[in-house]
């Protein structure tokens, strides 16, 4: 794994072997965000979150409700 420093806020990690990505995390917080598809052999997680909702293309949606934060809301 590799983590990357992304910006002055912000890091990134990944697989420095094939490049996938494992995580993003704001300096500021203690919360880690991971790519859904790092978990797609665990069919009972529970989607609660979306960031940047206000960026996401019209035809780009979820069945479940969930918070939804934009990029305003999140910085």
């Amino acid at each position: 794994m590799t983590i990357y420093p992304s910006s002055a806020w912000a890091e990134r990690a990944f697989c420095h072997k094939c490049g996938t990505n494992l995580y993003y995390h704001q300096l500021s917080s203690e919360t880690y965000v991971l790519s859904l598809g790092l978990f797609q052999e665990n069919p009972n997680l529970t989607f609660e979150s979306q960031i940047f909702i206000d960026k996401k293309p019209d035809y780009y949606e979820f069945a479940n409700d969930t918070v939804n934060l934009t990029q305003q809301q999140l910085f």
